[in-house]
């Protein structure tokens, strides 16, 4: 019984609790994204906004880049150059501005 509850600890601390302290600690830096969801993140939403781009045709003169990277773009077109996007349990920063400073010390 001590050990599920052990176990039960540590799952809930490593789906739930560390991502949301790091995206609070996150937002308080200045780093946008989209907000946290238990176990799936945004791999969810990436999915539908790739087959809504994939269902439409596309010419030899259209831009690739909402075909491939649906999520990315829409994040920096909303988010800017400085970003996080949640890929399960893991957080994954996309800072394109050099001048962004991130400190990571969580």
């Amino acid at each position: 019984m001590v050990v599920l509850a052990a176990v039960l600890i540590r799952v809930v601390n490593w789906v739930w609790i560390t991502p949301k302290k790091l995206e609070r600690y996150l937002r308080r830096q200045g780093l946008p994204g989209t907000p946290y969801t238990p176990l799936f993140g945004d791999i969810k939403k990436n999915i539908n906004m790739l087959m809504e781009a994939r269902s439409k045709p596309i010419s030899l003169t259209d831009d690739v880049i909402p075909y491939l990277l649906s999520l990315a773009l829409k994040m920096f077109n909303s988010h800017g150059t400085a970003l996080s996007l949640y890929l399960f349990a893991f957080i994954s920063y996309v800072i394109v501005d050099r001048s962004f400073h991130l400190s990571v010390s969580v």
